[in-house]
């Protein structure tokens, strides 16, 4: 019987409603999380440990997404990104930031949703690394 690891997923948001709600929500699904309520503090995280997804905020109050999605990189190994966007992802289209590392798109109003974008991007990554 082969152990898998608790995969890790870093939650950046400085909406402090949306990091306890999706905190709890992706803990009770499994993961281990993480919370940053900006992008600085995100990048100290990631400096310290790395994870598997982050999930950011469309909006960080220190950061445009792209000049994050390049720190990053600069910093982390970290392999799948999904932005949490404010508004219904209708008009907001994941390409420019895609060689960024961006995978998708959520609401991050809806709970469901991100959990099942991040098992879909997870179980991507575990298919491709096989």
């Amino acid at each position: 019987m082969e152990f898998q690891r608790q995969q890790t997923v870093l939650i950046v948001d400085n909406d402090e409603r949306i990091l306890r709600v999706m905190d709890g929500f992706l803990a009770n699904a499994g993961f281990d999380t993480r919370t940053a309520s900006d992008g600085h503090v995100a990048l100290d995280l990631l400096r310290a440990q790395e994870c598997d997804l982050v999930l950011v905020s469309d909006h960080l109050p220190d950061f445009f997404l792209d000049a994050f999605l390049k720190a990053l990189h600069a910093v982390s190994t970290c392999p799948s990104v999904i932005v949490m966007q404010s508004d219904p992802p209708r008009s907001w289209d994941v390409g420019p930031y895609r060689s960024l590392g961006a995978s998708r798109s959520v609401n991050k109003a809806r709970p469901c949703e991100v959990l099942g974008a991040a098992n879909e991007v997870l179980s991507a990554g575990r298919l491709s690394a096989n």
